[in-house]
């Protein structure tokens, strides 16, 4: 009983990291959300919704395989939200369900070897903590890890073939190979007994999308990476910044590291006052801005907004940037600073009121100029 009542706490926290987006019909907007899952889910969900497989995607990179690709998730139960529910509903249900999983999974691996209250503490750490939640925007892996501790757990309490096999397949088709690959690993160092019949079923029931997905990586142009190309990837010394960190300035910049990331978020003191907005935006997911857009409105309408000249300069940044995290997200209902004099920006209909194409309306840049017409981009085969 009392670990029904720490698996129903940790889905009611979970669901707590969605419910004001969940309610408004917001979806998150920054980083990989709007520029690629998004998108994704969409034309993935449409298709298959006008009875199409999507074996391609003609509008992303000039044509790709898309059922190929694990991250479109075609054959992942839970992926089968979007085709029954509106997309903003659908969407951040999609990512609550996967805190859930995670949560409940990890509750019942420490429970195998902790008690109840050390194992619900580690849960919450877990589903909670800073490379969980910054995996919220790159869904595929938070699906996949997800289910690593009920594989890790399937292992450990040596539960039975068919439901150790159903946990890997599942984490396989969740969208991230190199994860189900790691977690496959654990479950056989960890189990060693029965590994190869687990490991059969797991193939018959994730073969469906492995198969097109080893063959799509025969033509991939990272088939011949080699070692060097994974070293500069990323320098080697940067790794040691997992665990050392890295000699920020006053500025967040540390001139030895091979990649950066924005420190803090920009704060919209005014959505109606354009002289106070930011230029750029760094946010996690439990922030948002003080203005909400139509879903798939989103990251270009931000990025498009340029400073005034009243905010321009050091000084004009300094007054943006109050270093707050506010919530993050994208709502179906129109932005107050709606009106064509304000700066250059990038609109799109909502999924939800759009059966085949996204309409991108880009104003003209100063008054005397006309407003161009609207360019359609079709997300569905006619």
């Amino acid at each position: 009983m009392m670990r029904r009542l720490a698996a129903a706490f940790l889905v009611a926290l979970a669901l707590g990291i969605v419910a004001r987006p969940l309610l408004r019909a917001e979806v998150f907007t920054f980083r990989d959300h709007t520029d690629y899952f998004q998108p994704l889910r969409f034309f993935t969900a449409t298709q298959i919704k006008t009875g199409h497989l999507p074996l391609w995607n003609p509008y992303s990179a000039s044509g790709e395989p898309w059922l190929a690709n694990p991250q479109t998730a075609v054959f992942y139960p839970p992926a089968w939200l979007f085709l029954v529910l509106p997309f903003e509903a659908a969407y951040m249900l999609y990512l609550a369900l996967h805190l859930a999983l995670l949560g409940c999974g990890a509750l019942l691996l420490f429970s195998h070897k902790a008690s109840l209250g050390a194992a619900l503490i580690g849960a919450v750490a877990l589903m909670f903590c800073g490379p969980t939640l910054s995996l919220l925007d790159v869904q595929n892996n938070l699906t996949t890890f997800a289910w690593l501790p009920l594989v890790i757990w399937c292992a450990v309490s040596r539960a039975s073939a068919m439901w150790s096999a159903a946990a890997i397949a599942m984490s396989f088709l969740a969208g991230e190979p190199f994860f189900a690959a790691a977690g496959a690993l654990i479950f056989a160092a960890v189990r060693r007994r029965g590994v190869l019949d687990v490991a059969a079923q797991s193939f018959a029931l994730a073969a469906v999308q492995l198969l097109p997905f080893l063959a799509m990586l025969r033509g991939s142009d990272r088939a011949g990476s080699s070692m060097s190309d994974l070293r500069d990837s990323m320098p080697l010394h940067d790794w040691l910044r997992v665990a050392v960190p890295p000699s920020l300035t006053s500025g967040g910049y540390d001139a030895k590291l091979g990649q950066h990331f924005i420190p803090r978020s920009a704060r919209w003191r005014s959505w109606r006052s354009r002289s106070k907005v930011g230029t750029f935006l760094h946010a996690s997911p439990l922030t948002r801005p003080s203005a909400t857009l139509s879903p798939l409105r989103g990251a270009r309408a931000l990025m498009a907004r340029a400073p005034s000249p009243r905010s321009r300069g050091e000084g004009g940044a300094k007054r943006r940037m109050r270093g707050a995290i506010l919530p993050t997200s994208l709502s179906s209902s129109p932005s107050p600073s709606s009106s064509s004099s304000s700066p250059s920006r990038v609109r799109s209909s909502s999924p939800r009121r759009s059966t085949g194409s996204i309409r991108f309306r880009i104003p003209a840049r100063s008054a005397a100029t006309p407003r161009s017409s609207a360019s359609a981009i079709p997300l569905s085969s006619p």
